[in-house]
Parts: structure tokens; sequence; C-alpha cells
């Protein structure tokens, strides 16, 4: 992530850490999950992550974006 954000800079660009989120894809969750760490903060992985408009589970399985669908906007 240094890099990544060494690189942000050079561009003029730079990572808002409160926006930062990941995902690990499994097929099995692990039970101690590993971290990224971006400008000292430690961001943990989510269960669920959406990308433009779509929701991506960590397991691949679409209940959630059915469900986002289902109650609409």
């Amino acid at each position: 992530m240094t890099v990544h954000d060494d690189y942000l800079i050079s561009i003029g660009m730079k990572t808002n850490v409160a926006k930062t989120e990941f995902t690990l894809f499994s097929r099995k969750q692990l039970e101690q999950p590993p971290f990224l760490e971006v400008k000292g903060t430690k961001i943990l992985p989510t269960g669920t992550i959406k990308v433009l408009g779509v929701k991506f589970r960590w397991d691949l399985s679409w209940d959630d974006h059915y469900e986002q669908i289902r109650k609409g906007p």
C-alpha cells in the first residue's frame, strides 16, 4: 500500500483512508483475517463491497445484491 500511496501522491492524488475498504474473496471464511495498513491506519476486510452499484460478498453469493434490488432505491 505504501508504493500505491506514493504513486498516487506523485500524480497529484491522495488516499482517503476513511473511504478505503477491501474484501477477500474465498470459499472459506478466515478465522484471522489479514489487514491492510494505510497511513498507519489498519483496514480490516469487509464482508460485502459495493462497486458501481453491484454488491459483492466475500463468498461470491449474490444474496446481498438481490436483497438490495428487491428493496429498491
